[in-house]
């Protein structure tokens, strides 16, 4: 079965075979992948760096699909940080008006 959570999952599999929602090409068991619940889909290492370069050239071209991949991914990630950081017992809400 496998991991549907965190960033950088570890792809493991019951005689399942997964494509790359960005690439098309089969990921690996055991290959690193990021599942997206926008498009109940999984995104391999290289897709996420296409999607990666996509944000990174300033998002010149329209995507509408990596735009929701994106989205979705930085929501979760700031969430991960927020809660990592209410546990930590930081408070950086005011680093803003500094």
């Amino acid at each position: 079965m496998r991991k549907t959570h965190t960033r950088d999952t570890t792809m493991t599999s019951d005689d399942i075979e997964y494509n790359c929602y960005i690439t098309g090409e089969v990921i690996p068991e055991n290959a690193d992948a990021r599942f997206t619940y926008e498009f109940d889909a999984w995104v391999s290492k290289e897709g996420q760096k296409l999607i990666d370069e996509w944000v990174e050239s300033g998002m010149q071209t329209e995507n509408v699909e990596f735009d929701l991949i994106y989205a979705e991914w930085y929501a979760q990630d700031e969430a991960d940080a927020a809660r990592w950081d209410e546990a930590m017992g930081i408070d950086d809400r005011d680093e803003d008006n500094y």
